[in-house]
């Protein structure tokens, strides 16, 4: 995060799906983050639990679909670490639209994907899901449990989403544990 956003932010910052705050944690320990921090998730029992027992009050309860509860431009920079990984894909664009509309001109935002090469862990996914994956580029595999699904996105696919919305800055394959990483531009 100090990488791509420094030690002193360049504003207000969101990280989208902060759940119990993982993340938060790690950057309060850095004082102009405490000002500049601001987070969100599904799971509203995470959220009371980062209101009430932690004292956080800068985090509030978001929902599955755009839009997100912030005002047009309100962020100089957001990230998201393994949440795009859990939204199908067909709903990707809507997203990427909700994350340039919440960021100013020329923001920038962190996020992961499970892209090409984890489609090919034999491991995670079926040999139809993989050959469903190689037909159309992107794969939404049901799994059980909270927040279980599985999204992949070739490379291919995410360059389409972003079209017009945001500049690759960087993209890096198997950039953050297993799933690929991208610092995007706001167009």
């Amino acid at each position: 995060m100090v990488e791509v956003f420094g030690e002193t932010t360049p504003g207000r910052v969101l990280d989208w799906g902060c759940g119990s705050g993982r993340t938060l944690y790690w950057l309060y320990g850095r004082p102009a983050w405490r000002e500049a921090y601001r987070g969100c998730d599904v799971d509203a029992e995470a959220i009371r639990w980062l209101r009430k027992r932690q004292g956080v009050a800068a985090v509030s309860v978001c929902q599955p679909e755009p839009p997100l509860p912030y005002g047009d431009g309100e962020f100089a920079g957001l990230f998201a670490f393994s949440v795009l990984t859990h939204i199908p894909p067909d709903r990707h664009r809507a997203w990427y639209e909700e994350l340039h509309r919440v960021l100013r001109p020329d923001g920038r935002a962190y996020l992961t994907v499970n892209g090409d090469s984890r489609a090919a862990d034999d491991k995670a996914f079926t040999p139809p899901e993989q050959a469903a994956f190689a037909r159309q580029g992107w794969l939404w595999a049901d799994r059980e449990g909270h927040y279980k699904g599985a999204a992949v996105v070739g490379r291919r696919f995410t360059k389409a989403a972003l079209r017009g919305l945001f500049q690759i800055e960087s993209y890096r394959e198997a950039g953050y544990h297993q799933q690929d990483a991208m610092v995007l531009r706001r167009l």
